[in-house]
Protein backbone atom coordinates (compact mmCIF):
# COMPACT_ATOMS: atom_id res chain seq x y z
CA UNK A 1 0.00 0.00 0.00
CA UNK A 2 2.71 2.78 1.32
CA UNK A 3 4.58 1.26 -2.21
CA UNK A 4 1.73 2.35 -4.10
CA UNK A 5 1.15 5.64 -2.52
CA UNK A 6 5.09 6.57 -3.06
CA UNK A 7 4.54 5.45 -6.75
CA UNK A 8 1.65 8.14 -6.51
CA UNK A 9 3.74 11.01 -5.08
CA UNK A 10 6.15 10.12 -7.38
CA UNK A 11 4.46 10.73 -10.56
CA UNK A 12 2.53 13.87 -9.40
CA UNK A 13 6.24 15.17 -8.75
CA UNK A 14 6.78 14.93 -12.35
CA UNK A 15 5.83 17.37 -15.37
CA UNK A 16 4.84 14.48 -17.50
CA UNK A 17 2.17 12.88 -15.20
CA UNK A 18 -1.64 13.86 -16.77
CA UNK A 19 -3.39 16.28 -14.19
CA UNK A 20 -6.68 14.93 -13.13
CA UNK A 21 -9.23 16.95 -13.20
CA UNK A 22 -13.29 17.10 -11.05
CA UNK A 23 -15.66 17.81 -13.74
CA UNK A 24 -19.44 18.54 -13.21
CA UNK A 25 -21.39 16.06 -12.30
CA UNK A 26 -22.37 13.86 -15.33
CA UNK A 27 -19.56 14.80 -17.23
CA UNK A 28 -15.98 12.75 -18.19
CA UNK A 29 -13.20 13.56 -16.24
CA UNK A 30 -10.04 14.92 -18.26
CA UNK A 31 -6.86 13.23 -18.07
CA UNK A 32 -4.45 15.08 -20.15
CA UNK A 33 -1.41 17.29 -20.18
CA UNK A 34 -2.47 19.00 -23.59
CA UNK A 35 -2.51 22.45 -24.36
CA UNK A 36 -4.93 22.11 -27.40
CA UNK A 37 -8.98 20.72 -27.75
CA UNK A 38 -9.66 18.19 -29.92
CA UNK A 39 -12.16 18.86 -31.80
CA UNK A 40 -13.68 15.55 -34.52
CA UNK A 41 -16.94 15.93 -36.30
CA UNK A 42 -18.18 12.63 -37.82
CA UNK A 43 -21.08 13.00 -40.44
CA UNK A 44 -21.90 9.49 -40.35
CA UNK A 45 -20.43 8.49 -43.26
CA UNK A 46 -16.63 7.02 -43.72
CA UNK A 47 -15.59 10.69 -43.73
CA UNK A 48 -14.49 11.59 -40.25
CA UNK A 49 -12.76 14.73 -39.34
CA UNK A 50 -10.31 15.59 -36.16
CA UNK A 51 -8.43 18.60 -35.60
CA UNK A 52 -6.77 19.85 -32.51
CA UNK A 53 -7.09 23.81 -31.78
CA UNK A 54 -4.85 25.63 -29.37
CA UNK A 55 -6.86 26.14 -26.61
CA UNK A 56 -7.72 30.04 -25.79
CA UNK A 57 -8.57 30.25 -22.37
CA UNK A 58 -11.20 30.01 -19.78
CA UNK A 59 -13.83 31.58 -21.90
CA UNK A 60 -13.25 29.76 -24.73
CA UNK A 61 -16.74 27.37 -25.59
CA UNK A 62 -17.69 24.48 -28.38
CA UNK A 63 -19.21 27.46 -30.34
CA UNK A 64 -15.73 29.25 -30.45
CA UNK A 65 -13.95 26.10 -31.19
CA UNK A 66 -16.17 25.69 -34.15
CA UNK A 67 -15.66 29.67 -35.59
CA UNK A 68 -11.93 28.70 -34.58
CA UNK A 69 -11.30 26.29 -37.60
CA UNK A 70 -13.85 28.24 -40.22
CA UNK A 71 -10.36 29.01 -41.95
CA UNK A 72 -10.10 25.47 -42.72
CA UNK A 73 -13.50 25.36 -44.28
CA UNK A 74 -15.45 23.94 -41.63
CA UNK A 75 -18.86 26.05 -41.55
CA UNK A 76 -21.51 26.26 -38.65
CA UNK A 77 -24.49 28.11 -38.47
CA UNK A 78 -26.20 28.96 -35.39
CA UNK A 79 -29.96 29.97 -34.71
CA UNK A 80 -30.02 31.97 -30.96
CA UNK A 81 -27.64 33.27 -28.57
CA UNK A 82 -26.26 32.03 -24.94
CA UNK A 83 -27.63 29.10 -23.54
CA UNK A 84 -30.50 29.06 -26.26
CA UNK A 85 -28.11 29.34 -28.84
CA UNK A 86 -28.38 25.95 -31.42
CA UNK A 87 -26.42 24.64 -33.77
CA UNK A 88 -28.85 24.19 -37.23
CA UNK A 89 -25.79 23.09 -39.64
CA UNK A 90 -22.39 21.92 -39.49
CA UNK A 91 -20.62 21.42 -42.88
CA UNK A 92 -23.36 22.23 -44.76
CA UNK A 93 -25.65 19.13 -43.21
CA UNK A 94 -28.58 20.64 -41.49
CA UNK A 95 -30.37 19.04 -38.50
CA UNK A 96 -33.65 16.97 -39.68
CA UNK A 97 -35.99 18.18 -36.91
CA UNK A 98 -38.04 16.11 -35.19
CA UNK A 99 -39.24 12.13 -36.23
CA UNK A 100 -38.72 8.80 -36.18
CA UNK A 101 -34.85 8.53 -38.47
CA UNK A 102 -34.64 11.91 -38.25
CA UNK A 103 -30.72 12.79 -37.70
CA UNK A 104 -29.20 15.90 -35.69
CA UNK A 105 -25.92 17.38 -34.67
CA UNK A 106 -25.50 15.95 -31.28
CA UNK A 107 -22.01 16.99 -29.53
CA UNK A 108 -20.00 14.93 -26.66
CA UNK A 109 -17.41 16.46 -23.71
CA UNK A 110 -14.45 13.56 -23.54
CA UNK A 111 -17.20 11.02 -24.33
CA UNK A 112 -19.93 12.09 -22.46
CA UNK A 113 -23.31 14.01 -23.90
CA UNK A 114 -23.34 17.26 -23.15
CA UNK A 115 -25.46 18.84 -20.30
CA UNK A 116 -25.31 22.27 -22.15
CA UNK A 117 -25.48 24.55 -24.99
CA UNK A 118 -22.25 24.79 -26.87
CA UNK A 119 -22.55 28.72 -26.80
CA UNK A 120 -21.70 28.44 -23.43
CA UNK A 121 -19.78 25.14 -22.11
CA UNK A 122 -16.18 26.71 -21.49
CA UNK A 123 -13.65 24.18 -22.59
CA UNK A 124 -10.10 23.22 -20.91
CA UNK A 125 -6.94 22.03 -22.16
CA UNK A 126 -7.09 19.01 -23.60
CA UNK A 127 -11.22 18.40 -23.77
CA UNK A 128 -12.23 16.23 -26.96
CA UNK A 129 -15.26 17.47 -28.53
CA UNK A 130 -17.01 14.94 -31.14
CA UNK A 131 -20.05 16.78 -33.38
CA UNK A 132 -22.15 13.48 -34.72
CA UNK A 133 -24.67 13.37 -36.95
CA UNK A 134 -26.98 11.00 -35.44
CA UNK A 135 -30.06 9.91 -34.39
CA UNK A 136 -31.17 11.30 -30.53
CA UNK A 137 -31.39 7.76 -28.92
Amino acid sequence: MYRNFSLLIACLMLTGCPAVEKSPAGSATRLSTSTDVKLTIDTGDPKVTTVKVPYAGEKMTVRDLLKAVEPQGVTAEYKGEGEGAMLQSLLGIPNQGGGENAKNWIYYINGKPAWESSAVYSLQPGDAIIWRFEKYE
